[in-house]
């Protein structure tokens, strides 16, 4: 589990989840980095099984980095979030990267089936990550201007 966060809140959530593990009888398999400066990230996500991606307060109309930095290493993403959250909803399942969750018991449900099984293969999902490049995203966001200018 990497935190990339070092707040009051992350920390409460990150031993929430280190007391279940440890319940679980599973904390030799678990390893804790916290405050992990995103700029290091990209080192460690390789070690790594499964993204979790875990916005439970607010819907989430965006894909965030979160998502694409865990995709980039090949890694399966796990996602909890309310209400519509259409835009990360449609992104992991059109690109068959993961599950998106509106509920703790789904995601609890989705996350040990994902735990039990087999995973994804990682070049398959790194695949993936390639069709969003931080230039192909301004390339779409130029054409939408590009396009409005032109209706004016």
């Amino acid at each position: 589990i990497i935190s990339c966060e070092d707040t009051p809140m992350q920390r409460e959530i990150l031993a929430k989840m280190k007391g279940g593990i440890e319940r679980a009888g599973l904390a030799k398999s678990a390893t804790f980095l916290f405050s992990m400066p995103f700029e290091k990230l990209y080192k460690y996500l390789p070690a790594c099984d499964i993204g979790l991606v875990p916005y439970p307060d607010f819907e989430m109309n965006v894909v965030v980095a979160k998502a694409y930095d865990c995709i980039a290493a090949g890694l399966p993403i796990a996602v909890k979030a309310i209400g519509n959250s259409s835009e990360i909803s449609h992104f992991v399942e059109s690109n068959g990267v993961g599950f998106v969750s509106r509920d703790w018991p789904e995601f609890n449900a989705k996350f040990s089936k994902m735990l039990s099984k087999k995973l994804p293969a990682r070049a398959k999902i790194a695949k993936a990550a390639k069709k969003y490049t931080r230039e192909g995203g301004a390339r779409a966001v130029l054409l939408q201007i590009e396009n409005l200018l032109a209706k004016k």
